[in-house]
């Protein structure tokens, strides 16, 4: 990965695990996931209901 896209990948990460922390005071990583748009929160909705059996596919 080019050190520029990291940096940017970084500073996504940060910023959204701070979010859940500020919201819910803690992080997870479907939270971060969920936070820098890697991560359908539909999809981990239903996943949390058992209505799929995982998190790859929607």
């Amino acid at each position: 990965m080019h050190p520029e896209n990291r940096k940017k990948l970084d500073d996504r990460v940060i910023r959204a695990a701070e979010a859940a922390l500020t919201v819910q005071k803690y992080v997870s990583p479907v939270d971060v996931l969920v936070g820098i748009g890697w991560l359908d929160p539909g999809t981990l909705k239903r996943w949390r209901q058992a209505q799929v059996d995982g998190l790859e596919r929607p």
